[in-house]
């Protein structure tokens, strides 16, 4: 979803929001957690236009930890 968001943003590509959007549309619980992300992501993080590469997710003495590594949207030359 994040990622969906910065290419729409960065390089006004929205056929991955719209992915994400015909892919939620049978299931309307998770598709308003979608557009509610989708809303905050813009709101909260709207400058951001790093899209995330690869990521990690550990538990570490019972805490979650997230390592994500940032890219650039735009394709390079």
């Amino acid at each position: 979803m994040w990622n969906a968001v910065v290419y729409e943003a960065a390089n006004g590509d929205t056929r991955f929001l719209e992915m994400l959007r015909e892919s939620m549309a049978p299931r309307p619980g998770p598709a308003g957690l979608i557009e509610q992300m989708i809303a905050q992501k813009r709101n909260l993080f709207g400058d951001d236009h790093r899209v995330v590469g690869q990521f990690k997710l550990a538990r570490k003495a019972g805490e979650l930890h997230l390592w994500a590594e940032a890219r650039d949207p735009k394709p390079s030359n």
